[in-house]
């Protein structure tokens, strides 16, 4: 789906820039800066002139890493996940202090990311970390279209999708122990949830899944899980799931009050 962000509410974080409080908005796939009319004057005159614009800095870092898998590796598998670093959000003030301060704390401390500009990306909070997740989700939606790139960073792809397919499936089965046998298919394959044994499931899902149904929150919808979802106008949705009792996937439509 070219519209991968079809489903996905604006979201919105506020940062100190220029010695004044200003809007970032995530609106239909897009990072904008909402308080600048002339964002390629900003860029400029920074270069120029030497001249910091956080707000523009925050942009051209989001470019940079909206493909990045690190985005999928470093931030939240889901609400319950206890692996995730603690990031705490700071707006840094000061004479001329603008950009924002991410300040990582606990086990998680001691990555050698500390002067990658990726770190304040996932401390904005406010929805853009969810937003940007979903950014590099729908990236590499298809893996098979970036074969080279995506044969180098299987390893990747692979822990991405499954910390949070996994998570997601322990959590509908409240069964937190439950063993998840994950494969990752082609995109066009068919998804399945099967029983293996007792304390076994066997989870056939492809990549896209993280764009399509994680990265929009139908991971669950009528205590059904969710394999696949396709829309064509972000309302309406037809949704593949199956029940607790894994049984055959079937067609569910879901209605949503806007898009």
């Amino acid at each position: 789906m070219s519209d991968w962000w079809l489903g996905l509410p604006d979201a919105e974080a506020r940062l100190s820039c220029g010695g004044e409080t200003h809007r970032l908005r995530w609106h239909a796939g897009a990072l904008l800066a909402a308080d600048h009319d002339e964002v390629e004057r900003e860029r400029t005159l920074a270069a120029l002139a030497g001249e910091r614009c956080a707000c523009v800095e925050v942009l051209d870092a989001w470019a940079r890493h909206a493909d990045d898998l690190r985005v999928l590796t470093l931030a939240s598998r889901g609400a319950t996940d206890q692996v995730a670093a603690p990031f705490d959000r700071r707006d840094s003030g000061g004479a001329g202090g603008q950009g924002i301060t991410v300040v990582v704390s606990g086990a998680s401390a001691g990555w050698d990311e500390f002067e990658d500009d990726l770190i304040p990306l996932l401390g904005l909070g406010a929805g853009l970390t969810d937003r940007l997740m979903a950014t590099v989700a729908a990236a590499w939606s298809d893996p098979a279209e970036r074969e080279e790139e995506a044969a180098a960073a299987h390893a990747q792809l692979m822990a991405a999708l499954y910390g949070r397919a996994v998570l997601a499936i322990r959590a509908w089965l409240a069964e937190p122990e439950l063993e998840v046998d994950l494969r990752m298919v082609e995109a066009d394959a068919e998804s399945r949830l099967t029983s293996l044994d007792a304390g076994r499931v066997r989870a056939e899902l492809p990549f896209s899944w993280l764009s399509e149904v994680w990265s929009r929150g139908l991971t669950t919808v009528c205590r059904r899980f969710c394999l696949r979802a396709q829309t064509d106008d972000g309302r309406r949705w037809t949704l593949s799931t199956v029940g607790p009792d894994l049984d055959n996937p079937e067609l569910m439509t879901l209605e949503l009050a806007g898009g």
